[in-house]
């Protein structure tokens, strides 16, 4: 038997997130996702960072998912442009 899929009223993850203010989210995106990445390519010669190669996947998923959020927002708080400058 085929089950009906009943809507639960629920909302959707980002239709209950707060707004990502353009400073908190940039600080989050460097805290998490930059700074980290800059670390391991000046570092590039040291081999304990070498198999560091990439980014941990929590680490990934909260950067993304700012960037993300913060450019799908409607305007006056859309940022993609600034982030792109950025």
């Amino acid at each position: 038997k085929k089950k009906d899929k009943k809507k639960s009223g629920k909302k959707g993850k980002n239709e209950d997130s707060q707004t990502i203010s353009l400073k908190d989210g940039w600080d989050r995106i460097f805290k998490v996702g930059v700074q980290p990445f800059f670390e391991r390519v000046e570092n590039v010669d040291d081999p304990d960072q070498m198999k560091k190669t990439s980014i941990p996947q929590q680490q990934y998923i909260l950067a993304y998912d700012t960037i993300f959020t913060m450019c799908i927002q409607r305007e006056p708080y859309n940022y993609s442009s600034p982030l792109y400058q950025k």
